[in-house]
């Protein structure tokens, strides 16, 4: 289905600027399909850009093989990703290799467009041909929808002048949302150190004893180092067959079962007890495969693809084989093995090195040790990291939230300009930006 992104645009272009189409600007350099075979990680040959490295700061996969100069990107020339969302990039790093499915435009001489100017345009009119394509069609662009591209735009001076002061201003601000997320990612870690100072009873005086465990280290006279199995029944997941409809009959789907599709409520360690799950299977579907009910109370981890996230099932319910189980016995808490499971996030880490398929093996989990203090201490650590955890949770939502509105008012601040909705240097000499970016500090203080 073709569109014209340019009726959609806005209707608030000033009457002096034109349509600039951007074939009769840039040259449309096509991506070639490399062979596989060619493919390696370790930096032997070229870089190679596919779909997934646009918005990536560093390359994974490079080609070694056989190469022609036609599908060469390099600095200056803007990158656009033909399925999907359609992103798009200002390509200021090495030469490297097109893959397929993978478009760069390359500014003619005597281009109507300054090639910044038009990098900061292109991904509104790609938005709108990705919003107008229908959700059930797969979204795809080709090399004569990107040449009909048409862009609004002032005089050639004018142009460079609105593409400096965004290069400015956007710079200012990308640099205030790197800060923000570094500190996220302190308060992440600091988080986790919190509950392995804890859990592991780092944090108390007196005597210690080495608990044989490294991730463990010593603990407090009178604490144990078991195996989870010891104190916990582990249990592990299963799959009905997809090809027996009888199993997957909807009425009949009423039992909660957790997937991997369910790990979105459990990364940020915000929802602690799963109380539902995004699919359900059905008693017969149950009965007939090594899927087990398993009650409320039982600690889960995912241990496949996103590895390591873990938390409480609120009420009985099944789960796949990308998850291990225990139903915790007199001596350990649920709450504090759940703890316990987040201290080991870099233990996980250790286990996952190396592997291509994220996966904690488990001959791996079954071998896992739990530092276990006695239930009244156990109690205490659980009440102490409930209060240390929502301090922390406070202050990386006032910061998600932060970020949220610094990326709002960039897209905003790029819209207004790139469609002559602000004068950019007035803008600039009443130092609106910095006004704005302290009254967005000012509500995150508040």
């Amino acid at each position: 289905m073709k569109f014209e992104a340019h009726r959609y645009w806005t209707s608030a272009i000033p009457v002096d600027w034109q349509w600039n189409r951007v074939s009769e600007s840039f040259q449309i350099i096509n991506g070639f399909p490399f062979s596989s075979e060619n493919f390696n990680s370790n930096g032997d040959g070229l870089p190679l850009v596919r779909i997934r490295d646009i918005l990536s700061s560093k390359f994974t996969t490079f080609y070694d093989g056989q190469i022609g100069s036609q599908v060469l990107v390099t600095n200056g020339d803007i990158v656009i990703g033909m399925d999907g969302d359609f992103n798009s990039c200002w390509w200021d790093r090495d030469v490297a290799l097109l893959n397929q499915r993978v478009a760069a435009l390359r500014p003619k001489a005597n281009s109507r467009l300054e090639p910044r100017f038009a990098f900061y345009q292109v991904p509104f009119s790609l938005k709108i041909i990705n919003d107008l394509t229908p959700a059930s069609t797969v979204k795809h662009l080709s090399s004569g929808d990107i040449a009909a591209l048409r862009l609004p735009s002032p005089d050639l001076p004018t142009q460079k002048r609105i593409a400096d002061f965004l290069d400015r201003e956007t710079a200012r601000i990308d640099e205030l949302i790197e800060k923000k997320d570094a500190f996220r990612s302190l308060i992440a870690t600091l988080e986790e150190t919190r509950f392995l100072a804890r859990v592991t009873g780092q944090d108390l005086q007196g005597e210690r004893v080495n608990s044989g465990v490294r991730w463990i280290g010593d603990l407090p006279d009178g604490w144990l180092a078991p195996k989870f199995t010891m104190v916990a029944r582990q249990e592990s997941g299963h799959t009905p067959s997809r090809k027996e409809p009888s199993y997957w009959i909807p009425d009949e789907c009423i039992i909660s079962w957790v997937s991997l599709a369910d790990v979105w409520q459990l990364r940020s360690g915000k929802t602690v007890y799963l109380a539902d799950t995004a699919e359900k299977i059905s008693a017969i579907g149950m009965a007939n495969s090594s899927a087990r009910l398993l009650p409320a109370g039982t600690v889960v981890l995912s241990r496949t693809a996103s590895v390591g996230f873990s938390g409480i099932l609120a009420k009985p319910m099944a789960t796949t084989q990308d998850f291990a189980a225990w139903i915790c016995g007199p001596t350990i808490r649920p709450k504090f093995l759940y703890y316990v499971l987040r201290a080991m996030k870099p233990e996980f880490r250790r286990l996952m090195m190396g592997s291509t398929h994220q996966t904690i093996y488990m001959p791996d989990i079954r071998a896992f040790r739990t530092p276990l203090p006695p239930l009244a201490e156990q109690d205490r650590i659980i009440a102490e990291l409930d209060a240390s955890i929502s301090s922390y949770r406070k202050v990386h939502e006032r910061l998600t939230e932060s970020v949220s509105m610094l990326r709002e008012y960039r897209s905003a601040l790029i819209t207004a300009a790139v469609t002559g909705q602000i004068d950019v240097d007035a803008y600039e000499r009443a130092g609106k930006t910095s006004a704005t970016l302290d009254r967005i500090e000012e509500e995150m203080q508040a």
